[in-house]
């Protein structure tokens, strides 16, 4: 049977929705953003589910509420979150594909959003309905699919901040397994602060020949600015910028010796490691230390030989936040560390562009119980209980809140999410269906 055969449950509207452009941080995809609105609401109304379109400037949220087939009124109410926004395509000529037509190559399946999180999608389109249809629903379903999870929007929060009753537990697929046949639960996550930066140092642009070695270079007041909130010797970040970090919980701790070998799994992401002792923490590092990362630069005409002192500079740049940190206390440190390093005649502009707390989940509960066995069934291992270096600002809201939450996904590292050619392994559309159709089957878990 060929792929396309085996995968017909699925592919059809996986295929459609992808071909939508949601890029909703890319104001031109407006129109797009509402045709995956306008393709996704009438599938959650066709379930049965009471639909809802909530807006704010700039981001869309759909609510589906669908009831139980098996006493409703008392069957528990579970919050499915997914979101329909995509990455960027980026430079179309890295991909070996359109990015917005969906191609099967070999076991994979191709294309910007497949996993991130327009499969997942499909999953619960599909769970629900084969659940449904044979009277087995025995949950009250909220699904919140948002429109703003790339731009790290805000609105989706609010719709959770505001429901009645609270739902007793969370599901999301959204996040990369740790290998194949190696699923992962994730119990916290890191915060994110991001930040443009704008150094001016003169007037104007200077001739080098006239006023090299004379007068203030913007770009190198810039680059003094950044080092100052570096990491140092050790890979670790200043100090004021660690404050408040949490070592790894030990069911997390005890895990490590079962994750790929830190270089090679850098060599397999293509990339090296940034220094020579990463090899031997680089988990810690990515789930209990803050990162500091330079996202882009600009000043000049590097294209151009153009031989002047630029007056102006700027650069965006992120932080990821530890467990236990908040996201005020490392913006006041880090906004003091930079201004501090300024040099003297350097006026430094800082432009907060978002912030979010880190997240802690619980890690135990009937829900993680019965969403752990699922994964039992279908890969023949329970899922390691790890932590994620990346953010997701409503699981922030969900550990504050004490809603237990399952947070994993069906991804795997080389899906190249948010990158060029990203791709979704065919058989995790066979395992997620039937990992959530189990759990939309199961009445069992309470808060």
């Amino acid at each position: 049977m060929d792929a396309r055969t085996r995968y017909s449950r699925w592919l059809p509207e996986l295929e459609e929705l992808v071909a939508i452009p949601s890029v909703g941080v890319d104001p031109a995809h407006a129109t797009d953003m509402e045709a995956a609105l306008a393709w996704l609401e009438p599938r959650f109304s066709a379930l049965g589910a009471a639909t809802r379109i909530v807006r704010s400037p700039g981001e869309q949220v759909l609510l589906a509420d669908l009831p139980a087939q098996i006493r409703p009124e008392t069957a528990p109410t579970l919050l499915v979150y997914g979101h329909f926004d995509v990455q960027p395509a980026g430079d179309l000529s890295l991909w070996e594909s359109p990015p917005f037509r969906s191609e099967i190559r070999g076991e994979w399946l191709y294309g910007r959003g497949v996993v991130d999180d327009k499969g997942h999608l499909v999953m619960y389109l599909e769970a629900v309905r084969a659940v449904l249809a044979h009277g087995a629903l025995a949950i009250n379903i909220r699904f919140l699919i948002d429109g703003a999870e790339e731009r790290a929007g805000t609105l989706a929060l609010d719709c959770m901040r505001q429901m009645e009753p609270r739902p007793d537990g969370c599901l999301i697929f959204d996040g990369p397994m740790i290998a194949r046949g190696r699923p992962a639960f994730y119990i916290a996550t890191r915060g994110t602060l991001a930040y443009h930066l704008h150094v001016r140092t003169g007037e104007r642009d200077l001739h080098s020949g006239q006023f090299g070695g004379a007068a203030l270079n913007a770009i190198e007041a810039l680059m003094a600015i950044l080092a100052a909130a570096r990491r140092g010797p050790d890979g670790r970040l200043p100090a004021p910028l660690r404050a408040g970090a949490q070592p790894l919980p030990p069911p997390v701790e005890e895990t490590l010796h079962l994750l790929p070998e830190p270089l090679v799994y850098l060599a397999e992401q293509g990339t090296h490691p940034a220094d020579a002792l990463v090899g031997a923490d680089m988990y810690h590092r990515l789930w209990a230390e803050p990162s500091f990362e330079v996202n882009a630069i600009g000043s000049g005409q590097p294209a151009l030989r153009h031989m002047s002192i630029p007056c102006e500079a700027e650069a965006a740049v992120s932080l990821r936040l530890a467990p236990g940190q908040k996201a005020d206390a490392v913006a006041a440190a880090f906004e003091a560390l930079l201004a501090a390093a300024a040099p003297a005649g350097a006026s430094l502009t800082l432009t907060r562009r978002g912030a979010s707390d880190p997240a802690v989940l619980r890690r135990d509960g009937v829900l993680l119980e019965a969403a752990a066995d699922a994964f039992a069934t279908e890969f023949g291992t329970r899922p390691l209980l790890i932590q994620a270096g990346g953010s997701l600002p409503l699981l922030t809201l969900l550990g504050e809140l004490g809603i237990p939450t399952v947070m994993t996904g069906l991804d795997l590292p080389e899906g190249n999410i948010h990158a060029p050619n990203e791709r979704l392994l065919l058989e995790h559309l066979e395992h997620g269906t039937a990992i959530l159709e189990t759990l939309f089957s199961n009445k069992s878990f309470t808060r």
